[in-house]
C-alpha cells in the first residue's frame, strides 16, 4: 500500500450487530468529504478506479486541515497519535515517517480484517461479514 503514495485503508472489517443495518458512519471513514472529492473534476487517473470507502489518499489537499485520525476507532499507533493533516504534511514534504506511519496503520488494519475473517468463520457469520463489506462499496 505505501508504494503507491499516501494511501490508507479504511474499509469496514467487522460484522455488524445482528439488529443493525449495514451502514458506515460518515465520520469513521470521512465519507462526507469523500463524496465531494468523488464528484470533483480534479480527480483523475488512478484515483478514478479507487473506491474512497476502502482507501484514502492522504496526500490530497483536502486533508491538509483535517485534524481527525486516519480512521476513527482504529487503535494503531498512527491513528491514536497523529492526524490526517500531519500525515498529509509529512507526505507533501517527502518525509519517510509518513510512509512508516501509513504502513503501521495499513498492517494493523489488515491484521484486524483477517482476525475478523477468522472469527466470522469460527462463529458462522462469514456471509454477514462479506455482505457488510460488499454493501459498503
Amino acid at each position: 500500500m505505501t508504494q503507491r503514495g499516501g494511501w490508507a485503508l479504511v474499509f469496514p472489517c467487522e460484522v455488524p450487530p445482528a439488529h443493525s443495518q449495514v451502514i458506515v458512519d460518515a465520520d469513521s471513514t470521512g465519507l462526507s468529504q469523500l463524496q465531494q472529492v468523488k464528484d470533483a473534476s480534479d480527480v483523475q487517473g488512478e484515483n478514478d478506479q479507487i473506491d474512497p470507502r476502502f482507501e484514502l489518499n492522504l496526500s490530497e489537499k483536502r486533508f491538509a486541515e483535517d485534524f481527525s485520525p486516519v480512521l476513527n476507532g482504529c487503535d494503531c499507533y498512527c491513528c491514536t497519535h497523529h492526524t490526517k493533516a500531519y500525515i498529509n504534511h509529512l507526505l507533501n514534504v517527502n518525509e519517510l515517517l509518513a510512509r512508516v506511519l501509513l504502513m503501521d496503520h495499513n498492517c494493523h488494519h489488515y491484521f484486524e480484517f483477517f482476525h475478523s475473517i477468522r472469527t466470522s468463520l469460527k462463529d458462522g457469520t462469514f456471509q454477514k461479514l462479506k455482505e457488510a463489506i460488499v454493501n459498503n462499496r
